[in-house]
């Protein structure tokens, strides 16, 4: 069953992302559920989509939406699905193409790395222990980020850059910033899934190798 755009609640919507990617994001869990929904409502607010409405509070992982959080409870730390019958968002396209855009990038981090760097980042810090995540605080941040004008202007057709830190691949990588920055870029978004995927199926059969050789 679907709700029409207009408002959308977040039970919905988490309800979307889990039927959307359950089987595409690694270990999608209740936690990892909740800081996509986090960064997905945080960056609509940031591009002026008034389409998706929620509440976060400051809680000791990182924020959280309290409705979410008692509809997914009962799967504690394990993979989510979907139930028959749950109520799933309807989205407008340019809505659509912001789940997209961060389930595919914020999505590759496990629900560890997604609360390390919610704790990071000014709103959740500056708010107090279980506090509201005020609104007018996540634009201000993640709407000066360095990367916040192409979030607004986001084009699936266009070139597309990976929103992760450059600093942060260029320590893990040793190279120099602007040769990251390069190499973070795709000629669209598609060919920047499509390299995910590549990735993912490559782990796999190494993993499935180390496997029939006992670990050798």
């Amino acid at each position: 069953m679907g709700l029409n755009p207009g408002n959308i609640d977040m039970v919905p919507l988490a309800n979307l992302i889990i039927e959307r990617y359950a089987g595409v994001l690694p270990n999608l869990t209740p936690m990892k559920v909740q800081k996509l929904l986090y960064y997905l409502w945080a960056w609509n607010l940031v591009v002026g989509n008034e389409e998706v409405e929620g509440t976060f509070y400051a809680w000791q992982f990182g924020p959280v939406n309290p409705s979410v959080y008692h509809n997914l409870r009962k799967f504690g730390r394990g993979i989510v699905s979907t139930e028959s019958g749950a109520e799933v968002a309807q989205l407008s396209e340019r809505s659509q193409m912001l789940v997209d855009l961060i389930a595919w990038t914020y999505g590759q981090k496990s629900a560890l790395e997604l609360s390390m760097m919610t704790h990071k980042e000014d709103p959740w810090r500056e708010t107090p222990a279980n506090g509201l995540i005020e609104a007018s605080r996540v634009v201000e941040y993640y709407g000066n980020l360095p990367y916040a004008d192409f979030v607004r202007s986001f084009d699936p057709s266009k070139p597309f850059m990976d929103v992760y830190s450059s600093n942060d691949a260029a320590f893990t990588l040793d190279m120099d910033l602007d040769l990251v920055e390069k190499l973070q870029w795709y000629p669209d978004f598609e060919s920047y899934k499509l390299s995910l995927k590549k990735a993912k199926q490559i782990a796999a059969n190494v993993w499935e190798k180390w496997q029939s050789n006992d670990g050798v």
